[in-house]
């Protein structure tokens, strides 16, 4: 039984575009369930957390739903991990350009 699919990938193959490329798969969008799943999780939490709980921060003071002030929490969270990773990969790529630059004037001289 020969069949091309079954065939070990060439990481050198330049990859097909276009018209060339089959996809096979189940048919069902993965990313969509997940989203939907996490969707539907993150609903039951907000039903089952409506306590109100006292918040004190700067400006801010009130009662409000403990999984609106969760919520809020992991999102503000989320954004500073990212844009602390946007800063650390920027500086990174940064010295690692100088790096090649530097290599590349070593050796042309």
């Amino acid at each position: 039984m020969t069949d091309e699919s079954l065939s070990p990938i060439d990481p050198t193959e330049e990859p097909k575009r276009g018209a060339d490329v089959t996809h096979q798969g189940s048919g069902v969008a993965w990313g969509a369930v997940v989203i939907l799943i996490g969707l539907a999780l993150l609903v039951v939490f907000a039903i089952q957390n409506t306590d109100p709980v006292p918040v004190e921060f700067l400006w801010l003071s009130g009662e409000y739903p403990l999984s609106l002030v969760i919520l809020i929490t992991v999102a503000v969270v989320v954004l500073f991990v990212e844009l602390f990773g946007l800063l650390y990969r920027r500086r990174r790529r940064k010295r690692l350009a100088e790096r090649e630059e530097l290599k590349r004037l070593r050796g042309s001289s």
